[in-house]
């Protein structure tokens, strides 16, 4: 062959070229060489690309242009935002590249493989499942998870007929991170339909697929935490406000942080109690009792116990209390105390116990102080917040109105009937055995919990009281209880917001695992372009656009990391004085603005305010890359900064496509965006950043003109800079 058209073949494959067919020898010899090899190399079952001596591209053969399609729909699965996208890519690459025209894909939903989507075939499949004694050739190669060609299906007896008059047939597993997901079943009505070459390939698009399928698993993870996150958040904070005892949360050195709304039965209003410390409001030796408890929750245990408190008017309240402390990322940030009033019950169990000792005494000596005793106890008890019961030869003979309320029977339902048929089944022997009086109390605690069920069949988790008394000369047990519903939801929640806050680190954790290879990505394609021979020549211009999307992606996924990582971490802000206007410039350098978007800047002279310089740059820059982002054919970046009396405004605005009204309100909620690319979690960091500056971020839009967001941040004073 000439010099000048000798050639350089690298063969993708590394196998040699098949034996071409004999020809009529008539047609060859109307055939020069040239024409005849590449002939044959374009009918190779290998993949061939040519290249001259200077790394030109001369030639790329069918099987090189399958699997650079196949790569090109493997880009596509990995930007699908549905299961259903996800299946229509692979079965679409199976027609089109592949050139297989009966083909299903099956996922595996514990023992069974159900069939997702399909193509050529008549009819419905059914589903496979892997536990039985047929499982056909696709749940074979689901269990033994590797591919399974059959050329000819009819001596195959693990063959299912699938598509009538299909004689061969072709399986793949779909497999990611150790784990078999689903299956690619493709069938012919030829004979040797297939060979080892399009095992290699289903192979490829199997890898894709599994990847996309992966990925879109662990996005659905991680909104329905989020959402999870937010819902119980929400039911925490309506438990804290709602709940009839007195919640407070102090800080670690028992400054008062929060309270509920019970507070203002004290007298007291949030504002008069934010911020000082709990310990001015115990009186007496109470305080030392205090300390001791808060001893208690430094070393993570709970804390129970009674204080006197002194009220707003001066007089002083006995209370019950329970408290825990409160932790975010292992260390403790605070305490959270629950507080009831007992001062009626104290006194109620002061004269009942001052009855019970001398009532032998009081039938003798004084009968008519013994009624008139017995007026002011049934009113008091009467009048209780407390369900309380008398129980005598194990049957109720006494039961005042809060407890029926709490039971929602009358009286008449339950006088003479044993307390225990209250209980639930579970909890009526326990119940049953702590009813009957006892002359000795021993080691045996007075208060227990137990579910009591009402007449509507609702399950009350209530805390019960039992003491033996003495009732018309006769032993008796008094049994006072409460519902404590509430206050296992508050305990619950906390609980549960503990472990959100688990699973945040859990993220971060994952996130910084993300950043090290996609900087290894990226460090090799800058290596690659350093070194490429000849940047100019025809055949380097696709490998650089190749590097730049690489470069690209890479810094796009980078982006998402560190969203991940804001969104999840909580950093304390460290403020100083700082130009707003130099942070918008350096944010602006940031970003790589098309040419076609003109940029408009209207700044104030003085745009001088006490911020976060690296956490308020990260705000502008998520809010300069939505505008850039909505302007994909050109348009006009206004940013506007002005200075008012106690704030600065700050006005980022772009002639883009605009946002729908009803998408407006929910641009800052996490995991929320209309792109097809990103999690949605910029807009929200950047709310969350605002709100720590106590400032406000919003927005207003309208499609087909642009959007404008209005950052507003408080100018400190040089004290508060301090």
């Amino acid at each position: 062959m000439n010099q000048n058209r000798t050639y350089k073949s690298r063969l993708l494959s590394g196998s040699s070229a098949q034996k071409p067919e004999h020809h009529n020898s008539n047609a060859v010899a109307d055939l020069d060489t040239d024409q005849i090899s590449r002939i044959l190399m374009e009918n190779m079952k290998d993949a061939m690309v040519i290249v001259d001596l200077k790394g030109r591209g001369l030639f790329a053969n069918k099987a090189a242009e399958k699997l650079s399609a196949l790569n090109f729909y493997g880009g596509k699965l990995n930007t699908a935002d549905s299961f259903k996208e996800i299946f229509t890519l692979v079965l679409d690459s199976i027609d089109r590249i592949l050139g297989f025209g009966y083909a299903e894909i099956d996922l595996k939903d514990g023992s069974t493989l159900r069939v997702m989507s399909q193509h050529g075939y008549k009819g419905s499949i059914s589903d496979l499942h892997l536990d039985s004694e047929i499982i056909g050739i696709v749940g074979k190669a689901a269990k033994l998870r590797k591919p399974i060609l059959v050329p000819d299906v009819r001596v195959d007896k693990d063959y299912l007929a699938g598509y009538p008059g299909a004689l061969s047939e072709l399986v793949v597993p779909i497999i990611s991170e150790g784990e078999v997901l689903g299956v690619l079943n493709v069938e012919s009505t030829e004979l040797n339909a297939f060979d080892e070459k399009d095992i290699v390939l289903l192979e490829i698009l199997a890898s894709h697929a599994a990847t996309a399928l992966s990925n879109l698993r662990r996005k659905e993870g991680i909104k329905e935490a989020l959402r999870y996150a937010r819902e119980s958040e929400q039911k925490c904070r309506d438990l804290f406000e709602n709940a009839r005892d007195l919640i407070l949360t102090t800080d670690i050195e028992g400054n008062i942080t929060s309270a509920n709304r019970v507070l203002s039965e004290t007298g007291y209003d949030r504002s008069e109690v934010i911020g000082q410390n709990v310990f001015n409001f115990v009186s007496g030796k109470g305080i030392q009792d205090l300390r001791d408890s808060f001893q208690r929750l430094f070393d993570r245990k709970s804390a129970k116990g009674e204080l006197r408190i002194k009220s707003k008017i001066g007089t002083e309240a006995t209370v019950e209390y329970n408290g825990n402390a409160i932790i975010q990322n292992g260390k403790i940030v605070g305490f959270q105390v629950i507080m009831r009033d007992v001062t009626h019950r104290k006194q109620m169990e002061e004269e009942l116990k001052q009855y019970s000792t001398n009532m032998e005494e009081i039938v003798k000596k004084r009968t008519e102080e013994l009624l008139e005793s017995e007026r002011k106890y049934s009113t008091l008890v009467e009048e209780l917040s407390d369900g309380v019961a008398i129980i005598q030869d194990e049957d109720i003979i006494f039961m005042n109105k809060r407890g029926l309320n709490l039971l929602q029977y009358s009286k008449d339902e339950v006088i003479g009937t044993p307390f225990e048929k209250f209980a639930n089944e579970t909890y009526r022997r326990l119940v049953k055995e702590r009813c009957k009086p006892r002359i000795k109390q021993g080691n045996v605690s007075p208060t227990y919990e137990a579910n009591l069920v009402t007449k509507k069949g609702e399950e009350l988790v209530t805390e019960i009281c039992a003491k033996t008394i003495r009732y018309k000369g006769r032993p008796a047990v008094l049994c006072a209880f409460r519902d404590i519903r509430e206050r296992k939801q508050a305990e619950e929640q906390r609980l549960r917001l503990e472990k959100m806050a688990t699973i945040g680190e859990v993220a971060t954790m994952v996130a910084h695992d993300l950043r090290n290879p996609l900087t290894a990505i990226r460090n090799a394609g800058f290596y690659i372009r350093k070194n490429c021979p000849h940047q100019t020549d025809a055949g380097c211009v696709d490998v650089l656009e190749m590097l730049n999307i690489i470069e690209q992606e890479t810094i796009f996924a980078d982006n998402i990391v560190n969203d991940l990582l804001g969104f999840t971490a909580r950093e304390l802000t460290q403020k100083q004085k700082q130009d707003i206007n130099k942070l918008l410039e350096s944010s602006l350098k940031r970003l790589n603005i098309p040419d076609d978007i003109e940029i408009e800047k209207n700044f104030s002279e003085d745009a001088s305010v006490t911020v976060d310089s690296k956490q308020i740059e990260r705000l502008f820059v998520n809010l300069l890359r939505n505008a850039v982002q909505a302007m994909a054919e050109g348009g006009r970046l206004t940013i506007t900064t002005k200075k008012e009396e106690d704030h600065l405004t700050v006005a980022i605005a772009d002639t883009g496509v605009g946002v729908p009204k009803e998408n407006t309100s929910k641009l800052f909620q996490p995991l929320f965006t209309t792109k097809s690319k990103g999690i949605g979690l910029g807009l929200a960091i950047s709310k969350r950043i605002a709100t720590q500056h106590a400032g406000t971020i919003d927005v207003a839009s309208e499609v087909g003109k642009g959007t404008t967001f209005t950052l507003k941040l408080p100018i400190a004073s040089e004290a508060a800079s301090k």
